[in-house]
């Protein structure tokens, strides 16, 4: 197997080496091939599919999703709810005839668009007036006819009389009114919510509200679909700020338009490739996807950076140099150097592949695929810039060998080695202390995590909270015979029920069956006098079974599954709380349904609370697979389980700092943050990788401390410009209108901080602890004189 391996790799180098012969030979001629092909391929960006769903984070929980589905078809889809609010601006409350007769026509305009199922507002509410119960004959009457429309004071009074209507359809202090399309569940594709939203725009525009009102809309499908346009919006504004970024750090280290401008070509190559094989494949980016084009970019320059680098170290090893073998050599040696840190980087995001979630394992495989890409981007690109900016590269190394950075990078290396020891000790007492400050964070994430409290669909969200029934649902299926449910023991338990658990602070809005179905006898059914509710119930029952009123009562009652529901809305309060919530519900209901009836918990804020806790899980997994991983890799890359086991002390200090961080800063452990620490370990150990390639054609020929002066002369400057230009490129993140994107980015940018002392300072201090040491190095007497530089 290892003949095998080495005969594999022998020929992959060749087959590497002759292309990068054949673009050295012709490198203008290549490069306009190259850029030509991937040109047409990133015309396949275009093709680019944009969609975020919840479904796409609880995926993986198959049960707990499965029963969610199977819940809303026995009773209504509130995931389909587009919801049309109209807010008064003025002193005047909506309980006016102009309010009602817009609600008419809006109503009966939404009716007409393709999909539509139903639109439900005050005025389009209708009740039943039984003719005769044992024959089944029942009229249906609007509640409020349009010739009461002018009377307010009546039209106040009923609606003081429907205490049900209260934070469903209009707010208790008759400030905002609800009007629910309900779009057909077949019809929940993006494409599809965006058409239907913009025909709802348009008839809002055609018939504006009425004076002193505004409206917005809300509910899961315009989120969706505003969430799908903020991601589009971020890639058009942050990869050409990301690219004028790079474009400044790149010319202010080598001062070269030229040079400057062809590195660009090979990050936007990367970025480029990797976007239109995507297209090309049909592959639908998400709201965690939005990161990677950037980070793309941004890795790919650090990579260029290093390559540009090490050629100028080859060209001041020479005293006449021959650019082509200078860049021969180079593309020989980093090319396996950066596939190795790409392959990390990659194995970081590959990780997530673990998790059960379809979102993490998308993101996993995109990500993964955009290393191989920018890696093959690199490799097309760079071998043409050494040779055509090969002089320019010379005269910078030049520059920098004329000034003292040598000196100080060498008296630096030598404060390391003579200080190993107390450098070592510092660290570890700062990674213990780190992680005692850490040990009671919570991990807790919220459903609302998306936007700041000051976005527009956040504040529409709040006033729902606030003045109506709320969006995040959490739902109780009761499972049992229909005459069972509706007798007076059932109907005494959910009274019970309703009055605890409306009494929780976090429970904005209560329904159950029974009082829905307490329309039928005029609300009889919610007397506190028990034979008042006996005689109620017996009608209702009655009712039930003679008449037709699947109109009011399927929302809450299928009579045909045995199957009634109980509604609850709640506030974000995050998945901590809503776990606690869910075990108070479970217990009130324990305590007071009787033995014969079933109950399980299902919804929104269910699905969320579980998932998200199995979520974290997976991504503490996907750390600890990436962690092995790429340790392993470079354990077999250099052939030393101790280079290997040094190399994992100073990239998992950075995590720890990063912990402290989020501590210091008050942030929970959300999903959104886990997945930082998987990412940023991949990121993170390409500069070590870096470090320790160049540290073993060192130690070839020097002893420890010698080797790790000319590793910090030759790389240090390349580590630290690196560091720096994945630091700024990702501060562009944080103009996003994500908070998990730019959560991301700050705390990226914290461990790429806390990572750049561990490779310049903590690795060699381990180094010179415990690396390879010899009385006489290897070829010391035949070695030339060192003119390793910068």
């Amino acid at each position: 197997m290892a003949i095998g391996s080495a005969i594999r790799l022998s020929i992959l180098s060749l087959g590497m080496s002759r292309l990068f012969e054949l673009l050295f030979a012709r490198p203008v001629a290549s490069l306009l091939v190259v850029v030509g092909m991937v040109a047409a391929v990133s015309v396949g960006a275009l093709q680019l599919e944009v969609d975020f769903s919840p479904e796409q984070v609880y995926s993986g929980q198959d049960d707990a999703v499965a029963f969610s589905e199977e819940h809303k078809k026995l009773f209504r889809f509130e995931d389909t709810l587009i919801l049309i609010v109209l807010e008064s601006t003025d002193e005047r409350d909506l309980v006016r005839s102009d309010c009602f007769k817009w609600l008419t026509r809006l109503a009966d305009s939404a009716e007409d668009i393709e999909g539509v199922r139903s639109v439900t507002s005050v005025v389009t509410l209708s009740r039943p007036t039984f003719r005769s119960i044992i024959a089944g004959e029942a009229k249906w009457e609007t509640w409020l006819p349009a010739e009461l429309f002018e009377n307010e004071d009546y039209t106040r009074q009923k609606l003081d009389g429907l205490p049900l209507l209260n934070d469903t359809l209009i707010s208790s202090n008759r400030r905002l009114m609800l009007t629910l399309v309900d779009i057909d569940p077949q019809e929940r594709q993006i494409q599809k919510a965006r058409d239907h939203l913009r025909r709802i725009n348009e008839l809002l525009e055609t018939d504006p509200p009425p004076t002193g009102t505004t409206t917005f809309l809300s509910g899961v499908p315009a989120i969706r679909v505003d969430v799908i346009d903020s991601i589009v919006e971020d890639q058009m504004h942050m990869v050409p700020v990301c690219s004028l970024l790079f474009l400044a750090v790149s010319f202010f280290m080598f001062r070269s338009v030229k040079v400057t401008f062809l590195s660009m070509i090979s990050c936007l190559v990367s970025v480029g490739l990797a976007s239109g094989l995507m297209g090309w494949f049909g592959v639908t980016f998400s709201v965690m996807s939005n990161m990677i084009p950037p980070l793309l970019l941004i890795i790919a320059a650090a990579n260029s950076v290093h390559l540009l680098s090490r050629f100028q170290v080859e060209i001041a090893q020479c005293d006449a140099p021959d650019y082509v073998e200078c860049a021969r050599r180079t593309m020989n040696e980093m090319s396996r150097t950066c596939a190795l840190t790409l392959c990390t980087t990659g194995v970081g995001f590959g990780s997530l592949i673990l998790a059960r979630a379809d979102l993490l394992q998308k993101l996993a495989i995109q990500a993964a695929t955009g290393m191989a890409c920018c890696y093959l981007g690199l490799m097309l690109v760079i071998p043409q810039t050494l040779v055509l900016c090969a002089p320019a590269l010379a005269a910078t190394s030049k520059r920098l060998r004329e000034t003292n950075s040598q000196t100080r990078l060498a008296a630096f290396g030598q404060v390391i080695v003579r200080h190993n020891r107390l450098i070592c000790v510092v660290h570890i007492l700062l990674a213990i202390v780190t992680l005692w400050m850490c040990r009671n964070i919570a991990i807790n994430s919220y459903m609302f995590e998306t936007y700041d409290g000051d976005h527009p669909t956040m504040q529409a969200v709040n006033k729902l909270d606030d003045q109506m029934s709320g969006l995040v649902s959490l739902e109780v299926q009761l499972r049992g015979p229909v005459d069972r449910m509706l007798s007076p023991e059932c109907a005494a338990a959910m009274a019970e029920i309703r009055r605890e658990i409306s009494a929780d602070e976090r429970v904005t809005f209560y329904r159950d069956y029974i009082e829905i179905l307490s329309v039928l006898d005029h609300g009889r059914v919610l007397s506190d006098d028990p034979e008042v509710v006996r005689r109620s119930l017996r009608f209702v029952e009655r009712t039930l079974r003679k008449v037709d009123v699947s109109n009011l009562a399927s929302p809450f009652l299928n009579q045909d599954q045995n199957a009634a529901r109980v509604m609850l809305r709640l506030r974000d309060v995050g998945s901590a709380g809503m776990n606690d919530l869910i075990g108070k519900v479970t217990q009130i209901m324990e305590k007071h349904l009787p033995e014969d009836i079933e109950f399980r918990v299902t919804g929104d804020a269910y699905l969320h609370a579980v998932c998200m806790d199995a979520f974290v899980r997976d991504l503490f997994n996907s750390l600890l697979a990436a962690s092995a991983v790429i340790f392993l890799l470079i354990t077999l890359l250099f052939r030393s389980l101790k280079v290997g086991l040094i190399s994992a002390i100073p990239n998992l200090f950075p995590l720890v700092t990063t912990l402290g961080y989020m501590q210091v800063r008050g942030y929970e452990l959300t999903a959104a943050n886990v997945i930082v620490f998987a990412i940023s370990l991949g990121i993170a150990v390409d500069d070590t990788i870096h470090f320790l390639a160049r540290y073993r054609d060192e130690i070839a020929r020097k002893a420890v401390p010698d080797a790790i002066n000319g590793t910090l002369r030759s790389s240090g400057r390349a580590i630290v410009l690196t560091s720096v230009l994945i630091v700024s490129g990702l501060s562009v993140l944080v103009f996003s209108e994500f908070v998990p994107t730019r959560r991301f980015a700050e705390l990226t940018a914290v461990t790429m901080c806390s990572a750049l002392p561990g490779d310049i300072l903590l690795l060699p201090a381990l180094l010179s602890l415990f690396g390879k040491r010899r009385s006489e190095p290897e070829g010391q007497k035949n070695a030339p004189e060192d003119r390793v530089s910068t």
